[in-house]
């Protein structure tokens, strides 16, 4: 639902896939909401559900008024989160990737 992966492309893209709760269960079952309703479920891809883990937009966000606009700034958080990690990667991860390469 985020990243717009076709996790039906492979079998490996579908056992990688998860459920989503769009507002985290953590956050409902305590106010007795039921969290596995249709409009809270997505289907999503493992490295989205974890960098999404329990965060939800502010109350006042104008992304509440829709779910396209809900799943939107969802994704422009996970890709905020991506970036950091690279970030914080990158480094290490280019200094890896030219030792293999004999540089």
């Amino acid at each position: 639902i985020f990243c717009g992966r076709d996790l039906a492309a492979s079998t490996d893209a579908m056992v990688e896939a998860t459920q989503e709760h769009l507002v985290p269960r953590s956050l409902l079952q305590p106010n007795s909401a039921e969290p596995n309703v249709a409009h809270n479920m997505a289907a999503c891809c493992a490295g989205c559900n974890a960098l999404k883990g329990e965060f939800i937009p502010p109350k006042d966000h104008p992304c509440w008024k829709s779910r396209q606009a809900y799943v939107k700034e969802c994704y422009r958080f996970i890709s905020s989160q991506r970036l950091k990690h690279y970030l914080r990667y990158r480094d290490h991860i280019e200094k890896v990737l030219r030792e293999r390469a004999g540089e």
